[in-house]
């Protein structure tokens, strides 16, 4: 009984050291990505309609606002409750967002980049598991 319970921890541990560990290579891919494109952050993003985002991971994720595109990075994780639901966002501005002021699902803005399309694909590509299309 012990041995399968040791076992048990054992597998759980080691499960959970290899997502924080695939999660650091992800970040640390993403920060390279933005020194070697030498990235500017930018000062306000305004948008006229809804946002559209994709999650790369609980760092970082990507804005659309109609041809623009941003890549957004969090100061800390930022992820979803046990419902799906997100907190409700803090804003100086209802048609802007702007780093180290406002929130995006409830969670303090860090930094936003303008991208292209191709970071775009690159950045996503980052964000998939192993295998995954």
């Amino acid at each position: 009984m012990r041995t399968i319970l040791l076992l048990s921890v054992l597998v759980l541990v080691g499960a959970c050291a290899g997502q924080s560990t695939k999660l650091e290579d992800q970040n640390t891919a993403i920060r390279d990505l933005i020194e070697v494109n030498e990235l500017e952050e930018v000062d306000v993003v305004r948008f006229v309609r809804q946002l559209d985002d994709y999650e790369i991971n609980p760092y970082y994720l990507i804005l659309t606002e109609r041809k623009k595109k941003y890549l957004l990075e969090y100061g800390q994780r930022c992820t979803r409750d046990l419902y799906g639901r997100v907190e409700p966002d803090v804003r100086y501005d209802p048609k802007a967002i702007r780093p180290k002021i406002d929130t995006f699902r409830g969670c303090r803005i860090r930094a936003i980049y303008a991208i292209d399309d191709a970071l775009e694909g690159e950045l996503k590509q980052i964000g998939k598991a192993p295998g995954e299309k």
